[in-house]
């Protein structure tokens, strides 16, 4: 979080290898992060400043100056007037440039609180150049009085929202667990039966399996939405809904290296309830890696592609028979992804993955046509483009360039983030919905008006052993002063027991057989 703070704080340029001697140079001044600065009165001779107001990403700093020792000034107060001023400017773009605004995307004082989306940070620490020491608040904070004399506030007035996740019941099993069967869980072959306080009312559930005693449970998760907290939502991800469910009685976590494509993927994700299992995936997950281990993780996903060029499809079809490995080259620092190895370069390191299924398993669709001079609703080819990309377009296949879209499963050999949208652009086949590699935008809203958009990524299938506890003993010769007690015998061996995780003989296995374009595609077969 230090690094993040000091990168997103005003328009200063964080510390790297490259501008490190830069910043050595030029002392940086409190006088110019505040020379713009809106000033608004909070008490008697005290006032609070406040800038970035108007900046793109709506990151405001705020401020207690003058005399400020001898009252109260609540971070609540200081939020408070913060809100009202951005409250104003909004009124303001409404009213005069005729712009729109998305409901609730603009948070209350206590809104923001509840989000997690106000930090308390030192500047002193952060002008002397140590990093930006801060502190996420929370609603208890509201009447905190912090010594404004070295601390200031850092407010994501319009924080990233993430309304998919009041959906659903995170206290609930999945309904694809017991109707329509579009869930599959096995637990050393035998499916485990939802017990009958998870069984999902009014709103679908997201748990697919929960197992508190070996600490780790699987959910269904919905997209988009991080699986962890961001630097501006703490309220509105997998981890922070699902131990709220649990009113904060267990530990959550995500296995570090297995959350993947964590924002725009929907569909299973394993999260661990113990600190135990979260180090025993760690460790089984990278003895898979390195091929040291044949009880690794194994994850799989599903994905609807765009296929611009349907020459390219055959090519696919032979990877698939074939069990192709699939590699490019990733380079950390540029972000960027290549066929080929720059000659001489230690940056690119090589990212694999499998493409194990082409086309729709249970009725043969291999692709489906969605480019169409005919504009007919009743036509199967419009209807789906349309389906899929929104009605903002007549053509939107054609505006893209897309003729044909198609199903297909991929097992990813190494966990680098957006590996699987990348390798997959990188060959000409873009996921439906990714609009920065050429797969256009989905938009959906839910029945508040609330939109976000969606990306045709699944994680489909997951496998691990369970864990056993095994006893560790160990023994250690206790210390004295002497090298005998005092009836002449020799200091007695103390034996001491760790437990740790060890792969068992019990294979889980869970499988998502259905996407949130399944019924599009069935629709499409039926010509409706």
């Amino acid at each position: 979080a230090k690094q993040q703070e000091a990168e997103s704080w005003s328009s200063v340029p964080p510390k790297t290898k490259n501008n490190k001697k830069n910043n050595n140079k030029k002392t940086k001044n409190k006088k110019d992060l505040w020379k713009d600065a809106l000033i608004k009165e909070v008490g008697t001779n005290c006032r609070a400043e406040m800038c970035g107001l108007n900046s793109k990403d709506h990151t405001v700093y705020a401020r207690v100056v003058g005399d400020f020792e001898n009252q109260s000034i609540s971070v609540g107060k200081v939020l408070q007037v913060m809100v009202d001023e951005e409250w104003d400017q909004l009124i303001h773009q409404i009213l005069e440039r005729k712009q729109t605004v998305e409901k609730d995307a603009y948070p209350s004082a206590t809104g923001l609180l509840e989000l997690g989306a106000v930090w308390l940070l030192n500047e002193t620490l952060y002008m002397s150049g140590g990093g930006a020491a801060a502190q996420r608040l929370s609603t208890k904070s509201a009447d905190l009085v912090p010594d404004w004399k070295d601390f200031t506030l850092r407010v994501h007035a319009v924080p990233q929202r993430y309304f998919v996740a009041h959906e659903y019941d995170w206290t609930k099993y999945c309904r694809g667990r017991l109707i329509g069967g579009t869930i599959a869980v096995s637990i050393d072959g035998v499916s485990p039966p939802v017990p009958f306080s998870g069984m999902p009312d009014s709103k679908d559930g997201v748990i697919v399996y929960d197992d508190p005693k070996l600490g780790f449970a699987v959910l269904c998760k919905p997209a988009p939405m991080p699986g962890h907290a961001t630097l501006d939502n703490h309220a509105e991800d997998c981890c922070s809904m699902f131990q709220k469910a649990l009113e904060n009685t267990r530990h959550i976590s995500l296995p570090p290296r297995l959350d993947g494509e964590y924002l725009d993927t929907h569909g299973l994700l394993l999260v661990s309830t113990q600190k135990q299992f979260l180090h025993y995936m760690e460790h089984t997950h990278l003895d898979s890696l390195a091929g040291y281990s044949k009880t690794g993780v194994v994850k799989k996903y599903r994905a609807l592609v765009c296929v611009k060029d349907p020459d390219k499809m055959d090519l696919l079809e032979s990877y698939v028979q074939k069990g192709t490995i699939i590699t490019h080259y990733y380079n950390h620092h540029s972000k960027q992804y290549k066929k080929q190895k720059p000659k001489n370069d230690n940056k690119w390191h090589a990212v694999k993955m499998r493409v194990t299924a082409m086309g729709c398993e249970t009725s043969g669709l291999r692709a489906a046509c969605v480019a169409t001079p005919y504009k007919d609703e009743a036509n199967p080819d419009h209807t789906l483009a349309r389906r899929l990309w929104g009605i903002a377009s007549e053509t939107p296949a054609q505006d893209l360039g897309v003729k044909y879209v198609m199903q297909i499963e991929v097992e990813p050999l190494t966990g680098r983030l957006h590996q699987i949208r990348c390798q997959l652009a990188e060959m000409g086949f873009p996921i439906v919905g990714d609009a920065i590699r050429g797969g256009g935008v989905c938009e959906t809203a839910d029945h508040q008006a609330h939109k976000w958009t969606r990306m045709a990524l699944q994680c489909c299938e997951l496998q691990f052993h369970e864990p056993e506890r095994f006893e560790v003993k160990s023994r250690s010769t206790s210390s004295s002063s002497s090298s005998s007690s005092t009836d002449g015998s020799d200091n007695k061996k103390a034996t001491t027991k760790s437990k740790s995780y060890v792969p068992s003989k019990k294979k889980c296995s869970f499988q998502l057989l259905d996407a949130w374009w399944s019924e599009m595609l069935y629709n499409y077969e039926q010509g409706i």
